[in-house]
């Protein structure tokens, strides 16, 4: 493999490893991740990785299996590389994993957290001296399920 002058990074071998590989002078750090607080102001629930979250947190939390995203620089209209909105979509539920008894002793709640668990998020995200960081809470902020 060469080098991608055009990118300016040195290309990746093909890797079959579960793990995240960036090039060399590159960091891979989480911004958002499943159950990360959304940034509503006044509600800002801890994730809980047992599964023990309720449906009214859920919603007001990160979603699961990223996808889809969109940026939109703050202020509006404006072209800030630095300061923006970022909507993300969220594809779909592991029922494993977003309740502490998987699929056992289904109910209307769990199709409620579930909803709640997909769809989109919006998250004010600023740069900042130590990287890119989620501002909590935001007046931008919202979970659309």
């Amino acid at each position: 493999l060469g080098k991608a002058t055009a990118l300016g990074f040195t290309s990746l071998p093909v890797s079959t490893e579960d793990t995240v590989i960036v090039p060399e002078g590159y960091i891979a750090k989480p911004l958002y991740k499943w159950g990360d607080a959304t940034g509503l102001a006044g509600n800002l629930p801890v994730f809980k990785t047992d599964g023990s979250n309720t449906t009214e947190e859920q919603a007001a939390q990160a979603g699961m299996h990223h996808d889809g995203m969109a940026w939109f620089s703050l202020p509006q209209g404006g072209h800030s590389v630095d300061h923006g909105l970022l909507a993300m979509n969220h594809e779909y539920i592991d029922n494993g994993l977003l309740f502490k008894d998987g699929d056992a002793n289904w109910s209307a709640d769990k199709a409620l957290k579930g909803q709640n668990a997909m769809g989109v998020s919006v998250i004010e995200v600023k740069k900042a001296a130590q990287g890119w960081e989620v501002v909590r809470p935001s007046s931008f902020a919202r979970r659309i399920t």
